[in-house]
């Protein structure tokens, strides 16, 4: 990111003003912890797959790390450094609740896991949609296809601007 910014305001500094200054678009969750901790990668295997089923992704729920001084469900807890409570972050509104039942140890890891799988639901949606794509050969290509028609319109409009600016074409 920091990169194409510089480049951007390189150009425009030299030729005028031609690409816009790239902007970080950050969700609520910026970074999703993987099930082991480490950043969510399907190359280091600890990704959930919005391709998973509900089984798939309890299997994945269970083995995610969690608080290891936390050995019985009633040991208060600390969420900071829980994967589990991380994901809740994302997908529990009342994340700051459950964030003071583990500290006071009101929950125990399992039954954390249980209502995270719970709070995952909307994965269902896009599993159904995926599927219903997936019955539509063609369907999916045709709308790639769209839509690099449509990129390459503008990507060519750029590109005479550029080549405008450096004086590789008439204006």
């Amino acid at each position: 990111m920091e990169l194409t910014q510089e480049i951007a305001r390189q150009f425009n500094r030299l030729y005028g003003n031609v690409f816009p200054e790239p902007k970080a678009i950050l969700g609520l969750a910026p970074r999703v912890p993987g099930l082991d901790g480490r950043k969510m990668s399907k190359s280091y295997g600890n990704s959930v797959e919005l391709s998973d089923t509900p089984e798939i992704l309890w299997q994945k729920i269970q083995k995610m790390f969690t608080d290891p001084a936390k050995l019985r469900a009633n040991d208060p807890g600390h969420p900071e450094g829980c994967v589990v409570f991380a994901l809740h972050k994302i997908y529990n509104p009342e994340a700051p609740a459950r964030e003071i039942e583990c500290r006071e140890g009101r929950i125990g890891c399992v039954a954390c896991k249980k209502h995270l799988l719970s709070l995952m639901e909307p994965l269902k949606a896009i599993q159904e949609k995926r599927a219903h794509l997936a019955q539509k050969p063609g369907l999916v290509e045709a709308v790639l296809e769209e839509g690099t028609r449509r990129a390459r319109v503008v990507a060519q409009q750029t590109l005479a601007e550029v080549q405008s600016a450096l004086g590789l074409r008439k204006k």
